[in-house]
């Protein structure tokens, strides 16, 4: 089974890199997708990486970028997408052709909300935050738990995963991590 992992707004980075090592299957490297085409970018703010991501590429253009990566994987696949990755991995989620025991891990895919009539073909769980400031997140998983989607509101904020993020948690950090290393297990 190959593993995706679909970057949020700070594209690929060195605590992405060691993320994806953590959950490396024997045999198999993880497959990194990112906005800036595997490019280190750096910014002084989560605010200075949220605009360069719209500026420059948007999520439209990521879903594309996505798709391509995922259409050159022979086989089961498991995404794992955080922030407006897990919007991507979302949005496409309903194409016909993915293989039918993909599956996908998808962490506080805010923009989500603007793509809930997106009916997935996979298996899907998505890991809100506590609280969103521009929409509430408990009304936005009643509507998407549907066809094979499990939501789940975790306690911690929008970019708990990521050390770049002003709300990273390493707690939650590893909490998590042993969730996604016990889903991949399975």
């Amino acid at each position: 089974m190959q593993l995706l992992i679909a970057s949020d707004i700070f594209g690929r980075t060195a605590d992405l890199e060691a993320l994806a090592d953590q959950l490396a299957q024997p045999n198999v490297a993880p497959l990194l997708v990112d906005p800036y085409g595997g490019e280190y970018r750096t910014f002084d703010t989560e605010a200075a990486a949220y605009a360069a991501f719209q500026r420059e590429v948007g999520l439209g253009c990521y879903v594309q970028i996505l798709k391509n990566a995922v259409a050159a994987v022979d086989g089961p696949l498991t995404m794992v997408g955080f922030s407006v990755g897990a919007a991507a991995v979302w949005a496409l989620s309903d194409t016909p052709n993915l293989h039918p025991k993909a599956r996908a891990f998808c962490f506080y895919g805010s923009q989500i909300r603007h793509l809930a009539t997106v009916v997935p073909r996979i298996a899907i769980e998505l890991f809100f935050p506590d609280t969103e400031p521009y929409f509430d997140v408990s009304d936005l998983m009643a509507g998407l738990s549907r066809n094979g989607v499990v939501c789940h509101q975790t306690s911690y904020l929008h970019g708990f995963m990521n050390p770049l993020s002003v709300n990273f948690d390493a707690k939650a950090y590893a909490e998590y991590l042993l969730v996604l290393e016990d889903r991949l297990r399975a």
